[in-house]
């Protein structure tokens, strides 16, 4: 019986500890974006938010923003809409209002495809305008 409570007990204190490190690894220290040094970067700017924002490969646009967002280092907004994506609405200091709704550009040339669809390349500019 006692054997059988050391192995759960040996079970549960790894599993936490695994846990422990996993955190320790994604959580930003300081407000820094999730990031290790193999992550490629892309220049992010919307209005007053300047950063450099990494993603792993195969990762879309949103879901880096995301991992931001998450991570603390960059607010947005939008809506997801069934078979077209998701519309950000607002991001940083920029929102949609008075005619104008937002748009990002790619390296100084406005996208044609939406941020669920975008794959970054590492060096990518983001900016984002009201337009």
């Amino acid at each position: 019986m006692a054997g059988g409570v050391l192995i759960v007990l040996v079970l549960v204190t790894t599993s936490m500890f695994a846990e422990v490190h996993r955190f320790q690894k994604t959580v930003p220290q300081s407000g820094a974006p999730i990031s290790s040094t193999n992550d490629p970067l892309v220049s992010f700017e919307a209005g007053t938010v300047h950063l450099s924002l990494p993603f792993r490969a195969g990762e879309t646009l949103y879901d880096a923003m995301t991992d931001a967002k998450n991570a603390g280092t960059l607010t947005f907004s939008g809506k997801e809409y069934s078979g077209l994506g998701y519309f950000v609405t607002s991001v940083g200091s920029l929102s949609e209002g008075n005619g104008k709704h937002l748009m990002y550009f790619i390296n100084d040339k406005e996208a044609s495809v939406g941020v669920s669809t975008y794959a970054p390349k590492n060096g990518d500019t983001i900016m984002w305008k009201l337009k």
